[in-house]
């Protein structure tokens, strides 16, 4: 959580063109750290479960 509080205020005012947060499905990401980017007005859009390929589409 503490990480998310870093990159949000190291963005600082790019954080508001920011609606998209895609992230997987680790156990790491809990819900603490998605509500720092909820309270950022971002939706938080989770890769597909199970789908091995799907990472290397998303960084392209």
């Amino acid at each position: 959580m503490q990480q998310a509080r870093n990159l949000a205020t190291d963005l600082g005012t790019r954080m508001e063109s920011l609606r998209f947060l895609l992230r997987d499905r680790d156990g790491k990401y809990d819900q603490s750290f998605d509500a720092v980017f909820q309270s950022e007005e971002m939706e938080i859009l989770k890769s597909a479960p199970q789908a091995r390929r799907m990472n290397a589409h998303c960084e392209r």
